[in-house]
């Protein structure tokens, strides 16, 4: 039998959202990892979604607000951590944090 090297090499990506007081802070942000929406995060939500190494695009979407795009690169095993949040200029933002 042949280990499982999907499970071997999987990442994840961990997107939080924080709790903030902006004008858009009511809206929930769709979150999508290669088009596949993962998450509909409300305030001070989280969500860990297993991906594997290799380039993916993480995206947030929020009508009417422009979505935000960040092209991301996993090594084998890695987990990174995103944050997702409406600024104060209403737009959509995703910043990376260290774990």
């Amino acid at each position: 039998m042949q280990p499982d090297l999907q499970a071997n090499n999987a990442g994840a990506v961990v997107v939080h959202r924080p709790v903030t007081m902006t004008a858009g802070a009511v809206r929930h942000i769709k979150v999508y990892l290669d088009d596949h929406l993962v998450a509909d995060l409300a305030r001070g939500d989280s969500i860990r979604v297993p991906a594997g190494p290799g380039p993916h695009l993480l995206q947030a979407r929020c009508t009417p607000l422009i979505p935000s795009s960040v092209p991301v690169i996993l090594e084998p095993g890695e987990v990174l951590h995103a944050r997702v949040c409406v600024t104060p200029l209403d737009e959509l933002d995703i910043d990376f944090v260290e774990d």
